[in-house]
């Protein structure tokens, strides 16, 4: 089941979580005839339980995708926030790029856990050298505008830029910056 997993994620045209997520998803479904969403949350975590980071990520991003559907009072011990912060914080220890990306977010932005800017801007920069295309064209603009507390720094937010698009083109999806015509020195 983790093979299968690591398979359909290195095969998904989505460079990001939730989109590769579902399609990683789909191509279990449609592959094993699941037809439940618990037979497909149990293959998921049979994967999971395989070694496949790529599936605790997806669990990750199934529990926290439901969690922003639900209006609980206090939103950090929802189950699905719990579950979901169990599964991502799994997944960053087996060292997934995309898993790092997505808990530094959530560090930088204090969803779901509490706001460490410092140590979220650690873990995307982590992530973005580690592949992941989401943390490359984050710290990309963060460097341009001067976002996450980042100073503005062209030079910097042109070599992410260009890491993104490398990126994006040797995994044959697509970078937000296709297309744009420009870099962050020129657009000053």
């Amino acid at each position: 089941m983790a093979e299968a997993v690591k398979k359909w994620a290195e095969l998904s045209p989505y460079a990001y979580a939730a989109p590769r997520a579902y399609a990683v998803g789909r191509c279990l479904d449609d592959s094993y005839g699941i037809k439940s969403r618990e037979d497909h949350y149990q293959k998921l975590k049979v994967a999971a339980k395989q070694g496949s980071s790529d599936a605790e990520l997806y669990l990750a991003v199934e529990h926290l995708g439901a969690a922003a559907d639900e209006t609980p009072a206090d939103e950090k011990n929802s189950g699905h926030v719990v579950k979901g912060m169990i599964w991502l914080k799994r997944a960053v220890a087996h060292k997934n790029a995309d898993a790092r990306a997505l808990f530094a977010f959530h560090l930088m932005n204090g969803t779901y856990i509490e706001k460490d800017l410092k140590r979220g801007q650690e873990l995307l920069h982590e992530a973005a050298e580690a592949g992941s295309l989401a943390a490359r064209e984050e710290l990309a603009e963060a460097y341009r505008a001067g976002g996450l507390d980042l100073p503005i720094d062209p030079h910097l937010a042109d070599q992410w830029r260009k890491s993104a698009l490398d990126l994006a083109a040797s995994l044959n999806s697509r970078s937000i910056f296709e297309g744009d015509g420009g870099s962050a020195t020129s657009a000053q």
